[in-house]
């Protein structure tokens, strides 16, 4: 009989072995009976377990024709499906088992992976509700809950989530790493580090708390520290590649160029599809004709399986290639191509600038009117903002300042844009207090940088945007003001793929030379509301006589000459902007001709560009 027979059979599936039969052979005894028993459901428990997922699957589909009604059998059709990445029909699956089992908590989540495994984001949240409804410390549901948040930009309920997860299983590895995760992106660094550290502690031998720690390090600017976590990723996995590429980033960040390319390298070797190994590679990597490294490029752009932001970075990395081997003509294509696809992906329209520039414009005479009477407090650390478009010298500003003894390096601080945007676009009734909460705040941020030292710099380019409300609220600071070619300043932008989402003016040529009008046009407002406040640095006239330029700025900030300012490719700090290998480079000159190889293919864009100029130079 059938089940005599299955029940021999079965004898051998403890050794997660079918044995006696295949699936063909199962399949003849189980649609030869008329219900489906215990045996039964062992023998298909087993075939699932030896990972025959796809004879399985023909299998259960046969079954579930004549056995429709049967809850094991929808569940385990999704289940197989499910691994063999078949989500839309693994959900046809669950939600059956939905309907024949409404109060089944597990139905609900796997419905709900199944879902968003497809990106049905709101779909899934729904079902993993009602699983958690259904069961209040389903961990795996709750964990899963809080990456559809996380993914929805609702951080808090993420957090929750992720808490209520760790509440019901204290040692749910993946959900102190999902915490750590979602706390970091909210700016709690210290929290996100806790989490992380509990999860290593959980399992010390995975290597993903230690990537994601050495990520949230990286964004800190504690490139030594993420170094360390990227690098115990990789000795609990050598196959990390996500990890080999951070570590290649920290490298690069600290001008260990060589080391950075081995890194990146064994990424790729990992990894060959890895887009973004190859994209931080080319910038540190000079191509030749027939390179090894090209050539899986173009493979992988011939395969045409890079979409979304993997397309906008192979196709700038293409470029760059294509741009050493001395194919200018393929290099513009690839920027061309990159370019538009990030445009597209950020919905850029120059009207959204033009607004904002018109806003920051209405708002100076307030500002100005409200300019707070303070003076530095002791031990208080005095803001050095040097500003400009992207790509015109503010990097290497940054690394002549911060050579100096009194002044700490602090990088792109996204401080003034996120507590003053408000502020300097629509002052309100109460601007005076809310300057001084403004003033308390970006200070208090600022102290934790200063390493005791009496200035720190503030190199975040488009605080030019902002120089009434920085003016207003911090009198006593100093502004540098960086300018270049305009044309070099334009197309060294269009070549730069900027991971932010507020430069989507660097993606279309046209809309390059219209917001660097806007650009010059507010800093000549500046410079007239403020006359002598404002020091323009040129970068071009910088290199072509460093030490005569270099005094003149440090004697504006009230700095004595010292120097390791004279030699700022010797200055160790870490440099986490694009010109982190330019800068590692002495101060050399005609950087700002090398957009000409490409002037054939721009059509005049750049002729009828005029740079900022001022008396106060």
């Amino acid at each position: 009989m059938p089940n005599q027979a299955l029940r021999e059979n079965n004898q051998h599936t403890a050794s997660r072995n079918v044995g006696v039969w295949g699936p063909k052979e199962v399949a003849e005894i189980l649609l030869g009976q008329d219900s489906l028993g215990t045996e039964c459901e062992t023998v298909l428990r087993a075939l699932f377990t030896t990972g025959q997922f796809s004879e399985l699957r023909d299998l259960v589909d046969r079954l579930l024709a004549k056995f429709s009604d049967s809850f094991f059998l929808n569940n385990l059709a999704g289940a197989t499906y499910s691994q063999l990445g078949q989500y839309s029909q693994a959900e046809v699956c669950y939600r059956s088992c939905v309907g024949l089992s409404p109060s089944d908590a597990v139905s609900y989540y796997n419905l709900g992976t199944s879902q968003l495994a497809q990106h049905k984001n709101d779909e899934a949240r729904r079902s993993l509700e009602t699983a958690c409804g259904l069961k209040a410390d389903y961990a795996h549901a709750l964990n899963s809950l809080g990456i559809v948040q996380k993914i929805q930009k609702d951080f808090q309920s993420a957090v929750t989530s992720f808490s209520s997860a760790v509440k019901a299983k204290p040692d749910f590895y993946m959900a102190l790493v999902n915490r750590g995760a979602t706390v970091a992106m909210i700016g709690d660094t210290d929290g996100a580090l806790r989490d992380l550290e509990e999860a290593i502690s959980v399992s010390p031998g995975t290597g993903l708390a230690y990537r994601n720690m050495g990520a949230i390090y990286m964004q800190a600017g504690d490139v030594d520290s993420a170094i360390k976590s990227f690098k115990k990723a990789v000795e609990c996995d050598p196959a990390d590649f996500e990890s080999l590429c951070g570590l290649g980033n920290g490298l690069k960040a600290l001008g260990k160029s060589d080391q950075a390319v081995e890194s990146y390298k064994k990424a790729i070797s990992v990894n060959p599809n890895y887009i973004k190994a190859h994209k931080n590679l080319s910038a540190i990597h000079l191509y030749e004709p027939g390179d090894h490294y090209l050539q899986i490029l173009e493979d992988l752009d011939n395969s045409a399986v890079a979409k979304g932001y993997d397309l906008c970075e192979l196709s700038f990395a293409l470029a760059k290639a294509h741009e050493d081997t001395a194919e200018i003509e393929k290099a513009f294509g690839y920027l061309r191509r990159g370019n538009a696809c990030r445009k597209r992906m950020l919905g850029y329209e120059i009207e959204q600038d033009r607004r904002l520039f018109s806003l920051l414009r209405s708002a100076q005479p307030s500002l100005a009117d409200a300019t707070l009477d303070v003076k530095a407090g002791d031990g208080e650390p005095i803001p050095i903002f040097i500003v400009g478009m992207p790509r015109s010298g503010t990097t290497l500003a940054e690394q002549i300042i911060s050579g100096h003894s009194a002044v700490t390096g602090g990088g792109e601080l996204p401080l003034v844009d996120k507590l003053g945007k408000r502020l300097a676009t629509d002052p309100g009734p109460n601007l005076g207090e809310e300057l001084v909460g403004f003033r308390r705040q970006y200070l208090e941020e600022l102290q934790k940088l200063s390493g005791g030292r009496r200035f720190v710099t503030d190199k975040m380019p488009h605080n030019f945007r902002y120089l009434s409300l920085i003016l207003a609220a911090f009198p006593e600071a100093k502004l540098v003001h960086v300018t270049r070619d305009p044309a070099a300043t334009c197309w060294s932008n269009y070549k730069s793929l900027f991971p932010a989402t507020d430069l989507g003016y660097s993606n279309d040529l046209d809309d390059l030379v219209s917001y660097y009008r806007l650009y010059t046009d507010l800093m000549r407002l500046w410079d007239t509301c403020y006359p002598g406040s404002i020091y323009h640095l040129d970068y071009d006239r910088l290199t072509e006589d460093p030490q005569t330029h270099i005094g003149r700025l440090l004697e504006t900030l009230d700095l004595p000459p010292e120097a390791p300012c004279l030699s700022p490719h010797l200055n160790r700090r870490p440099v986490l902007t694009r010109s982190d290998s330019q800068v590692r480079r002495p101060i050399y000159k005609n950087s700002s001709s090398a957009w000409r190889v490409y002037q054939d293919h721009l059509g005049g864009t750049f002729d009828t560009l005029e740079g900022f100029s001022s008396s106060s130079r």
